[in-house]
């Protein structure tokens, strides 16, 4: 019996130094102190993607139109996923898109003009916007007429009537004020008619950094401005010229005011070869 028991000890015994001892990890030492290093654990990079930025576009403001084309668009305008000048007009009247043209505000639109040269061929034949709108000029214009408040950047562009074109000018404002910031207006002509490349009535106007170039009238060969308020800054007027008065500009019965702004080579066969003013109250 005692043997079983000496041979069951022994057995226990071998078995477990057969198990061996576990082995610990080791630890960097430092080799002139004797301490341990402890050696931060790094993890691994996250698999979790991150979430993909949603970028959200820019939405212009209210009653700006940005004009896109070049080209010479009149009434009735074609629909061809464009913007152009002359659409961004009628809807600045409108209140409502046309084309790709966005929405005008009526009195608060704005319109901004892709650089370049945009030249015009031929009159618009824009009908009255407003039932109270009746044009009082003979020529007709390029654009539609301008019957609410309106801003025109030009950003540069150039405005031009082409040569052997009929006769016409660029704009025409009435019960309305129009702002037009760095623009040329070149070669319009209507002949025997008053205002060159503009003709304004019973309105307010700004221009700003305009170049009127070798425009054509009987009066007011750049202009012809009646009733109203005038500013006209940084500008230049150059070779326009007039049958009868003002071969730059022909003002009656409002108030004016010239700033920084430059005339040469302006004629008028009668009267004013830069500016003709009569019942004004002319500020330079």
């Amino acid at each position: 019996m005692r043997s079983l028991l000496v041979c069951l000890l022994v057995f226990v015994i071998a078995l477990n130094a057969c198990q061996g001892t576990p082995v610990a990890p080791s630890v960097p030492v430092d080799s002139q102190t004797g301490t341990p290093t402890i050696v931060p654990t790094v993890s691994a990079p996250s698999e979790t993607p991150s979430p993909t930025q949603t970028i959200t576009p820019t939405v212009p403001p209210a009653g700006l139109i940005r004009v896109d084309t070049l080209e010479q668009e009149v009434y009735p305008f074609v629909e061809n996923g464009k913007c152009s000048f002359g659409e961004a007009i009628f809807a600045a009247n409108a209140g409502e898109p046309k084309d790709s043209c966005a929405a005008g505000v009526q009195g608060e639109s704005s319109i901004e003009l892709m650089p370049g040269e945009y030249h015009f061929t031929q009159p618009d034949q824009t009908p009255p916007q407003e039932e109270w709108i009746a044009s009082v000029v003979r020529v007709g214009n390029a654009l539609p007429a301008v019957i609410y408040p309106l801003t025109i950047h030009g950003k540069g562009a150039t405005l031009i009537r082409d040569e052997g074109a009929e006769p016409f000018r660029f704009f025409e404002v009435m019960l309305s004020q129009l702002t037009l910031e760095d623009i040329t207006l070149q070669n319009g002509d209507v002949q025997d008619d008053w205002g060159g490349a503009i003709y304004s009535f019973n309105a307010s106007m700004t221009l700003d950094r305009v170049r009127f170039v070798n425009n054509h009238a009987d009066n007011g060969g750049g202009f012809y401005f009646t009733f109203g308020g005038l500013t006209v800054r940084d500008s230049e007027f150059s070779d326009n010229q007039a049958g009868f008065a003002g071969g730059a500009a022909d003002i009656d019965s409002a108030r004016s005011t010239f700033i920084n702004t430059r005339f040469t080579g302006n004629k008028a066969d009668s009267q004013g070869g830069g500016i003709r003013a009569q019942s004004t109250t002319l500020m330079i």
